[in-house]
């Protein structure tokens, strides 16, 4: 995505496509992709080995989940790397590339410390919307029901909460459990932030240090 190569245009906006896509459309094209009876996966298998009804989205559940959310949140993380790359200093590469450096070596010892705080920023929000994860999973294993049942695989804290709440009227329980989740996120996030001093590289802070 950063290298100059034919259709690099084409396929950053084919990897940031399904990032303007509905949680809602995701859901139902996946669905569809890997129904056990007429899913696209499953006839792509079944050229190799006919009869195959492999139930994607009940034995697998949690794989086929981390999958569609993988596919889905995929181009936001890359349009931030990208414009992390694009801002490390070329003339930084070209030096250590004149000093003798090879390229596993320059991307060991120049972009992976200057990428540190894009790695940072995507841990931390990646850390927060992991916790928070809901619609997906009560989408597609749960039909959006209120009272369905959804997978035990992907029966996750937020879809716990929002049935107390609204199938069992446990108004306060279900508060608390939101509280609960908060004061977690809290703590996970400042854990990750006194840690950053040891492994997050800020070049305007090392300038300031050696000035």
């Amino acid at each position: 995505m950063n290298q100059a190569v034919k259709g690099r245009d084409f396929f950053r906006t084919l990897y940031y496509l399904p990032s303007v896509i509905p949680v809602v459309a995701v859901a139902r094209i996946w669905m569809i992709f890997l129904d056990t009876n007429n899913g696209l996966l499953n006839g792509i298998l079944s050229l190799f080995r006919p009869g195959t009804a492999i139930r994607w989205l009940s034995d697998y559940a949690l794989p086929a989940c981390t999958a569609i959310s993988v596919w889905g949140g995929l181009g936001a993380g890359m349009v931030i790397f990208l414009a992390g790359l694009q801002s490390i200093p070329q003339e930084l590469e070209e030096a250590a590339l004149i000093d003798g450096a090879n390229k596993l070596r320059v991307f060991r010892h120049v972009t992976i410390p200057l990428m540190t705080p894009i790695i940072f920023f995507q841990l931390v929000m990646a850390l927060i919307n992991s916790l928070q994860t809901f619609a997906l999973p009560m989408i597609v294993y749960g039909g959006g029901a209120m009272h369905g049942a959804v997978a035990r695989e992907v029966y996750l804290y937020v879809i716990n909460t929002y049935r107390h709440i609204f199938a069992f009227q446990r108004f306060g329980y279900g508060t608390a459990l939101l509280w609960l989740m908060s004061i977690v996120i809290m703590g996970l996030t400042a854990i990750v932030f006194r840690t950053a001093r040891y492994w997050v590289y800020y070049e305007a802070e090392a300038r300031g240090g050696a000035a």
